[in-house]
């Protein structure tokens, strides 16, 4: 059928009210499809309340259309929006973060939308091996599927990952490596991790096995002084980074110097994509805390933020229940002499409570995973009789903005939203980062 699109979807795609047939009047969702554009689609998934079409053709272009630079787009599911022009695609985002978050904020100018770059700046990639042609190929998957794109280059991450890229498809081509088969649950090579700082690269091969990658590395290595190379064995086909890890050549880990803080990371340790949009946000944070500050770090993870925090706070508390990332966390204080950060290796629901009541008029800071706050603990924080251990300041970093505001529900009772910065930590896609600042009331 051929139809008009009215309006985005919070993941990019199109929408339109199916104007016919079986599916009359249900909303239906089309990737690729710009408000204003006259499409011809096929409906191709029908659900009890929705349905979804697959775009044939445009009959009628957006002015906001963007030829996409790359030529993989709407295959590789790495990028959701490269199709929309650069303004379109910042007023999708902010117009996202404002729809979820007007409830709670009354002046939605405090929403400020920061976007640094557009292309270039992933410092990590992660490749999947497929066998193509009885040999290992090295590409992406395809949105929402593990079905396999052979790619050459990412305009999402930096050229020298790129060429890292070429060197690792150049060799395992030309040698008898088998990618593995997850319909057959056989086979070898499973992914190419690659992560950037500085002109130091760290390179992994997630595999079922020990394989001898000694020529690999000599490539490399002439190429790159310093880059290192490791073995993730994995019989896990959810989790990419589980498994044994085995450190072989050069490079352990990034060495990084930031905000006065030194401090390392290898292969499995976390770092932000994007190292600019992360400098802007560990800022935004910093601006909001003063030198007499107590602050508690929930969801510390392995302590660099908290440690920043240090340089200014007169004390800071990191919790983190992943006993690694707490160890690590812990020799990073004792790494940068930080007398006044303290780190607890421990769930937040059981100790954060005892540390605000020990420590008032603290600011916290939230930096959940995507599935947001433990729901129990905001309601123990908020459903006490005696408000005056609470938080005087909420700093609330999220990735997700459905959990977010599920979280902010819950707040909302004792907190007001001051004012959210909206950070593009992910340009080309459909993701966008808050930090919500949240003001006892």
């Amino acid at each position: 059928m051929i139809v008009e699109i009215d309006r985005l979807g919070t993941n990019g795609e199109g929408i339109f009210i199916v104007p016919e047939g079986e599916q009359k009047g249900k909303i239906c969702f089309v990737d690729f499809a710009l408000p204003g554009e006259l499409v011809d689609v096929e409906i191709v998934k029908s659900k009890s309340n929705f349905c979804v079409a697959k775009l044939n053709k445009i009959i009628k272009y957006s002015e906001n259309r963007e030829i996409p630079i790359c030529p993989f787009f709407a295959h590789c599911g790495g990028c959701d929006i490269q199709h929309m022009k650069k303004n379109f695609q910042i007023d999708f985002k902010k117009n996202k973060v404002i729809k979820t978050l007007s409830k709670y904020l009354n002046n939605l100018d405090n929403i400020k939308f920061i976007r640094l770059n557009d292309l270039y700046y992933r410092n990590k990639m992660v490749f999947p091996f497929c066998n193509k042609n009885g040999q290992a190929c090295l590409g992406m998957y395809c949105k929402n599927s593990h079905e396999f794109v052979d790619i050459n280059y990412c305009y999402l991450t930096s050229e020298n990952i790129n060429k890292i890229l070429k060197l690792s498809k150049d060799f395992f081509s030309k040698n008898k490596f088998d990618a593995f088969d997850e319909k057959l649950n056989k086979g070898i090579l499973k992914y190419l991790v690659v992560k950037e700082y500085n002109n130091q690269f760290l390179v992994s091969i997630v595999c079922t096995k020990l394989i001898n990658v000694k020529d690999f590395y000599k490539i490399l290595n002439s190429e790159f002084s310093e880059i290192g190379l490791s073995l993730i064995i994995s019989n896990s086909n959810d989790e990419i980074l589980t498994g044994e890890y085995i450190h072989l050549y050069g490079l352990k880990q990034l060495s990084i110097e930031e905000f006065g803080i030194n401090y390392n990371v290898n292969i499995l340790g976390f770092l932000q994509i994007n190292n600019a949009i992360k400098i802007e946000l560990y800022n935004n944070v910093l601006n909001e805390i003063s030198y007499n500050d107590v602050v508690i770090d929930a969801y510390s993870g392995a302590g660099l933020l908290t440690a920043i925090i240090a340089k200014k706070a007169k004390n800071v508390f990191g919790i983190e229940i992943n006993s690694s990332a707490s160890k690590s966390s812990k020799e990073l204080a004792k790494i940068n002499n930080l007398k006044n950060a303290k780190f607890i290796n421990s769930d937040v629901k059981d100790v954060l409570i005892d540390y605000l009541q020990t420590y008032k008029s603290s600011v916290l800071i939230l930096d959940p995973p995507r599935s947001g706050c433990d729901k129990k603990l905001l309601n123990k924080l908020i459903e006490t009789k005696n408000i005056s251990f609470l938080p005087k300041k909420i700093i609330y970093i999220s990735c997700n903005l459905m959990t977010l505001v599920r979280d902010l529900e819950i707040l909302n009772k004792y907190y007001d939203l001051q004012n959210v910065h909206a950070l593009d930590m992910f340009p080309q896609t459909k993701h966008v980062e808050c930090v919500s600042f949240l003001n006892l009331k």
